[in-house]
């Protein structure tokens, strides 16, 4: 058991913690995305489609999540004044 909840998230072998620079990790993805997904016939439901939109969403959402922002859309917020739940 941990006797800090943020012990949970800490790294036990901190010796494979790998750094890397961000803005270069971010600039690749994006040229890769524009690369190998941007030509006409690489249709929105291809596998490789998916994943690049999913990965990119989904690191865009946690980002939010952890600077608590909101990630979901306007229309699909919650309603915190009207609703009694």
């Amino acid at each position: 058991m941990w006797s800090n909840p943020a012990d949970h998230f800490r790294p036990n072998m901190k010796f494979l913690t790998l750094y890397s620079d961000r803005q270069y990790n971010v600039q690749t993805w994006l040229d890769f995305k524009e690369k190998w997904l941007s030509p006409w016939y690489v249709p929105w439901f291809s596998p490789l489609y998916q994943a690049g939109v999913w990965f990119s969403q989904r690191n865009r959402n946690l980002w939010l999540v952890e600077n608590h922002l909101n990630y979901r859309p306007y229309k699909w917020r919650r309603n915190t004044e009207d609703s009694k739940y």
